[in-house]
């Protein structure tokens, strides 16, 4: 009987070894394609700080200039109404340029989220 119940168990490992393999391909293969999706619909930055263009009809020529851009053209982004708008000008002329990302925190009504939510429209590379 030792031998019998010493299959059993070998068998019962085998199967949840195969199903275990099976379920993190699964896994994998989901997280992938949700990935790719996500850089389509939802721009972000990538683990190399490059920023994915935003092109749209708001946006055709991609996403815009923070030290350059007027209230108008900021207003455009979604997120940023005419308030946000007018204090990322005004923190601007009075603290100089946005070097980094993180810069636009110094703004009033400018959290981590909200700046999540609105990166992938801006362009710092100059």
């Amino acid at each position: 009987m030792g031998s019998r119940s010493a299959k059993t168990v070998l068998q019962i490992l085998a199967v949840s070894l195969i199903s275990g393999i099976l379920a993190l391909f699964a896994c994998y293969t989901i997280v992938k394609n949700v990935s790719a999706r996500q850089t389509d619909v939802y721009p972000s930055f990538t683990d190399d700080g490059i920023q994915p263009l935003v092109r749209s009809e708001v946006f055709p020529h991609g996403p815009i200039d923070p030290n350059t851009a007027s209230v108008r053209e900021l207003m455009q982004i979604p997120g940023i109404g005419q308030k946000t708008a007018e204090a990322i000008v005004e923190e601007r002329e009075q603290n100089g340029l946005f070097l980094f990302p993180e810069d636009l925190l110094a703004v009033k009504g400018i959290g981590p989220k909200k700046l999540e939510s609105f990166l992938p429209y801006f362009d710092f590379s100059e």
